[in-house]
């Protein structure tokens, strides 16, 4: 019978190490909607799906003598998507209606002064699997967040599925934290533009924050 300790590559570690699962994960929305609807906690219970995100670098040529030099230019942090269940006590619509309010009233035809004024923080975090005493293994901390597109889909009688509605956010900045974060803690709590180093460690006297 084959040991569990030969599973793996020959020359690598072994064995294998436990992977983290796609489906432990809850998302947390600092600001979104302004916090004036108490349905944050609602927000987070109710989403399907997002994307983590992605960085891409563009390429800055320096032509020389006989030959060329590449070095990095600017960065750009690619929008991501959020997939979240409709649910029938509008909840879920109704915050999301609010921050799209937020960012632009279309019946008054008014915007906002500036993005401060309606740009929220997205915390994406990755469980162990554990429920009462969850541990959180990594962090994702989006700031400086706004809408980019809001699809509330399509009803339809062929179907038994969920109705959903599908958001594309735009962001400035994302942080990579080792384990949980202290929400007081996060770079871009309420929307700024994130700093800091991109990858953090919990220190000794960081604490799990609550789900909701």
């Amino acid at each position: 019978m084959a040991q569990l300790s030969k599973f793996g590559v020959p020359g690598g570690e072994m064995p294998v190490l436990m992977p983290k699962l796609g489906y432990r994960f809850r998302v947390k929305f600092l600001g979104f909607a302004g916090e004036a609807v108490p349905a944050l906690g609602t927000l987070t219970s109710q989403v399907v799906s997002v994307g983590r995100p992605s960085l891409t670098t563009e390429s800055t040529t320096i032509d020389v003598y006989n030959s060329k030099i590449k070095l990095a230019g600017k960065s750009t942090w690619q929008d991501i998507n959020l997939v979240v269940r409709d649910d029938i006590s509008n909840t879920v619509a109704r915050v999301i209606s609010a921050q799209m309010g937020r960012q632009m009233d279309h019946a008054g035809q008014s915007t906002a002064t500036a993005g401060t004024n309606y740009k929220f923080g997205i915390v994406i975090q990755t469980l162990d699997g554990g429920n009462d005493n969850v541990q959180v293994i990594d962090t994702w901390s989006l700031s400086g967040c706004w809408l980019t597109t809001v699809n509330f889909n399509e009803m339809n009688y062929s179907t038994s599925e969920a109705v959903t509605i599908a958001i594309g956010i735009s962001y400035d900045n994302a942080d990579y934290h080792i384990g949980d974060m202290p929400e007081s803690s996060l770079p871009g709590l309420l929307g700024d533009i994130g700093g800091g180093p991109g990858l953090r460690a919990l220190s000794a006297g960081d604490t799990a924050t609550n789900p909701n």
